[in-house]
């Protein structure tokens, strides 16, 4: 019986949204960042990024105009997600959908936010 509920919990757990944690950045030590990965029952993936203590891009050096959220895949390589906007309060959070599974998730700090390939400082990776 012990057996059967520890596999009906894994079973439910393994479902569930899986939240992984983003190294300290050298660039920005001060950021917590975190990405929920949850799959739909369209087999898609919902992405839930949140960072707290994440400065303004333009507090960097070299001052960027905003931080950039990539994912890469292996059907369809790097893709540009979108922009991780933050608050006054150094507070940003990033949700979109995609058909693709993630095999890393990053950060960069960059000049334009319609990039196709990252150019500018890395602020952390985190590998799915």
């Amino acid at each position: 019986m012990k057996k059967i509920l520890l596999l009906c919990a894994m079973v439910i757990m393994s479902s569930c949204a899986s939240k992984l944690v983003f190294p300290v950045s050298n660039v920005a030590p001060a950021a917590e960042i975190t990405v929920k990965i949850k799959k739909d029952d369209n087999g898609n993936r919902e992405i839930n990024l949140n960072s707290k203590y994440l400065s303004s891009p333009d507090r960097l050096t070299p001052p960027r105009a905003s931080y950039i959220v990539w994912m890469q895949t292996e059907a369809n390589g790097l893709l540009n997600l979108g922009q991780l906007e933050t608050d006054a309060s150094e507070k940003g959070s990033f949700t979109t959908v995609t058909a693709y599974e993630p095999l890393e998730i990053f950060i960069t700090a960059e000049d334009d936010i319609a990039i196709k390939y990252p150019t500018g400082q890395e602020i952390s990776r985190v590998k799915i």
